[in-house]
């Protein structure tokens, strides 16, 4: 690649590393084959673990079940939202020699570099950027596949939010310069909801009738059972694609961990399906862990109605046209229903953006990846 890795010294991690090449044109989705046994950390990136989406399965013609994903969300290089999103994904293989199983999945890069938010575009073969982090891949895949057919991905969810009363006189200046989507009422006695779907943590929320304002925050979600380590979503989806073989088996290894959300406001649910063509929706509510037997699910809870709907239809979109086929999907009609729920943010209605689409056939042991929800040319890998 030629660009620096000067954190590595580890053979195996520089191998890795190394293997990174660019697989389109504008430099939005990369390659690398880790063969590293990423169960032993080094201490340097540890704390790398201090990722709106829509997925369904469904069989093909041939009833070969397949996982169909996309993975939205917005990014901005260094947070400037003045710029385009941009989006740096990798096709990660992963051949571990403590893990069971083989895999490839998609990770989200930028993640990498959450607080500096530096890694987008052709980034990775920039000649100048230190790649030494992208070792860590495995364990902020998205999406993935391994070699027994079992196949997973991650969804975000809302997280309610907490409004706390600041000065009114300061909440107006800070809605001059606060780079968070804010809130504005003129009617007397509006309050922000804590079901504020566009809330973020550092929102502002006024009324100016009142004279009133408020600052959002979030909670850290935590499961704290007794007698349970506790692990994060994308480290338990690695654990589940490098150890088991099917969906019992992964909702088996999940039910040993309490969940703990990567950073403040964030929870997720994660979508499982196997080569026999079962599929589930794993969530965590409270201290209970729950599973959805289901092959659809977006951005918003399925064991209860969570309030965050409003007028989304993906979900509604995924349902009519799945249940417009008794059994079996034709490949090309459920990457047509992929492309209707997209997320656009041109369109004036989405505020995410659909960054990379995964299709995996877990009989064949196949990828496609469409990037930045161009579904005119695909990326083809092999497991």
């Amino acid at each position: 690649m030629g660009n620096p890795h000067a954190a590595l010294t580890d053979p195996k991690l520089v191998e890795t590393v190394e293997s990174l090449r660019r697989v389109d044109e504008a430099g939005y989705l990369y390659y690398m084959d880790c063969g590293w046994d990423y169960y032993n950390i080094p201490k340097e990136f540890a704390p790398i673990f201090d990722a709106g989406c829509s997925t369904f399965f469904a069989k093909n013609m041939e009833g070969e079940p397949i996982m169909y994903r996309n993975y939205d969300y917005r990014h901005y290089l260094h947070g400037d939202k003045t710029t385009d999103p941009t989006s740096c994904g990798v096709v990660v293989k992963c051949c571990n020699p403590s893990a069971r199983f083989r895999s490839i999945g998609v990770a989200d890069a930028f993640w990498l570099d959450r607080v500096n938010q530096g890694i987008g575009r052709g980034v990775p073969d920039d000649g100048k950027t230190d790649i030494s982090a992208f070792a860590m891949l495995p364990y902020i895949c998205m999406d993935g596949m391994n070699e027994a057919g079992l196949t997973i991905s991650i969804m975000a969810l809302v997280v309610d939010s907490d409004w706390n009363e600041i000065d009114y006189e300061e909440a107006c200046k800070l809605l001059e310069t606060n780079d968070k989507f804010n809130f504005v009422y003129e009617n007397t006695g509006e309050v922000p909801p804590r079901k504020a779907k566009r809330a973020e943590i550092g929102s502002v929320a006024v009324n100016h009738t009142d004279k009133k304002a408020w600052k959002c925050s979030k909670a850290l979600l935590e499961q704290k059972v007794e007698g349970k380590p506790t692990t994060m979503h994308t480290i338990l989806m690695r654990m589940i694609l490098d150890n088991c073989a099917n969906v019992d088996e992964a909702v088996g290894l999940t039910m040993k961990y309490n969940m703990k959300a990567t950073m403040v406001g964030s929870n997720y649910h994660i979508m499982i399906g196997d080569a026999n063509g079962r599929s589930v929706v794993i969530e965590w509510v409270g201290d209970e862990t729950r599973v959805i037997e289901t092959n659809r699910c977006t951005n918003y809870h399925l064991s209860f109605e969570d309030g965050y709907r409003e007028t989304d239809r993906r979900y509604e979109c995924l349902e009519a046209g799945l249940d417009r086929f008794y059994n079996e999907v034709r490949e090309d009609y459920g990457i047509t229903l992929l492309a209707l729920v997209k997320q656009d943010p041109t369109n004036g209605y989405d505020r995410s953006m659909t960054l990379t689409t995964s299709v995996y056939n877990t009989i064949k042991k196949t990828l496609r990846v469409f990037v930045m929800g161009d579904f005119s040319k695909s990326y083809d890998f092999t497991l």
